[in-house]
């Protein structure tokens, strides 16, 4: 995971590994996910869609367990427009299956993006806020974790208001 991010950086600089190292700690430390293949599937969920390394690849080395997840995740949050994207209500579908591990990954990234507003900017920290209300009254609904999304939402839009008032 460290390879393939080699050079990226968030926005404050930090290497840009330190966020799926983050998102899978929220995992363990706040959801109690224990399941190796959705701890490494956090922690690679940046790379199918921010790095050159190919799905193939991911898929060879970590399994279809893995490469699964990667792929629910990856289209979600996508432009429409985008070729591969999954429609809103595809996503839906996707995303309440029963396999709630991959949207606790999504709900843990959102956490994590929530509260790392120097790591992201001011733009796609707002856009985070916008993403995250939406993803959590529709396709996260119900999901174990995204009551502590719903919180570090608040906190971050009340904190966004200060700053601007």
């Amino acid at each position: 995971m460290r390879l393939a991010h080699v050079g990226q950086k968030r926005k404050d600089g930090r290497p840009h590994a330190t966020h799926p190292a983050a998102v899978r700690d929220i995992l363990v430390a706040e959801f109690g996910v224990t399941a190796e293949d959705v701890l490494v599937a956090a922690l690679l969920h940046d790379v199918a869609n921010e790095t050159r390394v190919p799905m193939s690849e991911i898929e060879e080395r970590f399994g279809e367990a893995v490469t699964g997840r990667l792929r629910l995740l990856a289209n979600v949050g996508r432009a429409d427009s985008s070729p591969d994207a999954l429609t809103p209500d595809v996503q839906g579908e996707v995303l309440e299956a029963p396999d709630l591990e991959t949207r606790q990954i999504k709900v843990a990234e959102l956490i994590h993006n929530l509260r790392d507003k120097a790591g992201l900017g001011p733009e796609a920290h707002a856009e985070c806020i916008s993403e995250s209300e939406r993803l959590a009254a529709g396709m996260l609904a119900g999901t174990p974790g995204v009551e502590v999304l719903n919180v570090e939402r608040e906190r971050a839009r009340a904190a966004a208001t200060t700053e601007l008032g």
